[in-house]
C-alpha cells in the first residue's frame, strides 16, 4: 500500500478532533532531558505561539481535558487551585462545565495577562487568575479549595515533590505528565509504572492512567487521588 493510501486510510478511520491531535504535537528529536527555564522563557512562548491563544476546544490538549473536567464534575469538586494555569483554557473549560469556584496562578506573567482577557468578558469574579510561583506562594495555605489541578508542570521542575508536599492533606489532586522529552522537560516518563514509583506515595487512592496523545506514541499520564 502506498504512503497516499495509507494517510487516506487513517483520515478515513479517525474522527476529526483526533487528526487535529495528531496534526497538533510535532517532536523534534531532541535530547531525552531538558532543563528548568525560568519565567521569561514561557513568557516568549505565549507571545509567539498562537496556540496558547485558541479556544480549548481547539487545542491538542482537549481530549484529554475533557476527560479532567469530566472527573472534576462527577467528584463534586467546589473549589479549584490551578498550578501554572498558563493562559486559563482549561479554566475555561471547567467554568463552562459549571465549577462553582477556581483560583489559578502562574510565574508568568504574559500568561497570565491572556488568562485575566479570556475570562474578563465573562464576568465571573468566581474565576481568578494571580502571578505567583509555586515554591513561594501562601496559596497552599490561605486560599479556601478542594482540589489541585496541576496539568503539564511536574515535568518542567526539579522540585516537583516539593510542590506537591506543600498541598493542604486531604485535598484531590488532578495532574499530567508526559512520557516525551522537550527543551523544558527535566524527566520524563516510560510507563504508568514510573509516574507511580514517584508520585503514589505522596497519595491516597491513588491512580494513573494512560492518555495516547498521536499514533508516534506520545503519550501523556493523568494522575488522581487524595494528598496524604
Amino acid at each position: 500500500m502506498t504512503l497516499v493510501k495509507v494517510k487516506s486510510s487513517v483520515k478515513k478511520i479517525l474522527p476529526p478532533i483526533a487528526l487535529r491531535l495528531i496534526k497538533t504535537f510535532r517532536p523534534e528529536r531532541m535530547p531525552l532531558k531538558g532543563q528548568e527555564q525560568p519565567p521569561e522563557f514561557y513568557e516568549q512562548q505565549v507571545i509567539e505561539e498562537q496556540r496558547w491563544h485558541k479556544h480549548y476546544t481547539e487545542s491538542g490538549y482537549y481530549p484529554l481535558w475533557t476527560v479532567i473536567a469530566d472527573r472534576i464534575m462527577l467528584a463534586q469538586v467546589n473549589s479549584i487551585l490551578e498550578i501554572a494555569c498558563g493562559t486559563g483554557q482549561l479554566a475555561l473549560l471547567l467554568h463552562d462545565k459549571g465549577l462553582p469556584n477556581y483560583r489559578g496562578f502562574d510565574f508568568n506573567r504574559e500568561a497570565v495577562k491572556s488568562a485575566k482577557e479570556k475570562h474578563r468578558e465573562l464576568i465571573c469574579p468566581e474565576f481568578d487568575f494571580v502571578v505567583a510561583d509555586a515554591f513561594k506562594t501562601d496559596l497552599f495555605h490561605s486560599h479556601n479549595y478542594d482540589a489541585v489541578l496541576c496539568t503539564e508542570f511536574l515535568e518542567h521542575i526539579e522540585g516537583d515533590l516539593e510542590v506537591i508536599e506543600r498541598i493542604r492533606s486531604g485535598t484531590h489532586f488532578y495532574g499530567t505528565v508526559p512520557n516525551y522529552p522537550a527543551p523544558a522537560h527535566v524527566r520524563v516518563f516510560n510507563n504508568t509504572n514510573e509516574v507511580a514509583e514517584r508520585y503514589a506515595k505522596y497519595f491516597n487512592s491513588f491512580r494513573v492512567d494512560a492518555h495516547l496523545c498521536n499514533l508516534r506514541g506520545m503519550t501523556l499520564y493523568l494522575l488522581e487521588g487524595t494528598k496524604k
